[in-house]
């Protein structure tokens, strides 16, 4: 009985959490795409994971993965975060010895010049209007 009420609030607790997409890629995501709700969501994350095809598709760009998708640098985004102006100011003057450049060189573990420079130089695609924190981050890392 305690087993039945603990499965039951398990999944009354997964279907107020439910977000579309929340069991990524993989055979499992591709066996129920298109279905909705927690039984299917449970069913695909469990099918990944026991199969190992999501970490297989990550790196081989197979069963719906993108191949070389980088973890988010969650240092760096909150280190962008707080100093959002001052490295766009860094970044514009390709200031390799402003505080702030030489700080986000060493999280992404890079010269400050280099970065300085590959900032300035690509500065109108990184620091695109309203770009947020996670979004410089990206776009810094995939010109790394």
């Amino acid at each position: 009985m305690k087993k039945l009420l603990l499965i039951g609030a398990f999944v009354l607790v997964a279907s107020q959490a439910q977000a579309k997409d929340n069991v990524g890629c993989g055979l499992g995501s591709i066996a129920f795409q298109g279905q909705r709700g927690v039984v299917s969501d449970v069913l695909a994350s469990t099918t990944n994971g026991w199969l190992g095809t999501q970490t297989f598709g990550m790196s081989s760009g197979t069963s719906g993965c993108e191949k070389g998708l980088r973890i988010e640098n969650r240092e760096m985004t909150t280190f962008v975060t707080h100093n959002y102006e001052t490295l766009i100011m860094a970044a514009a003057k390709a200031d390799a010895t402003s505080e702030t450049m030489i700080s986000a060189a060493s999280i992404l573990n890079v010269e400050p010049a280099y970065l300085a420079k590959l900032t300035n130089a690509n500065f109108d695609s990184i620091f695109t209007d309203g770009a947020e924190a996670n979004e410089v981050v990206y776009r810094i890392e995939s010109l790394l």
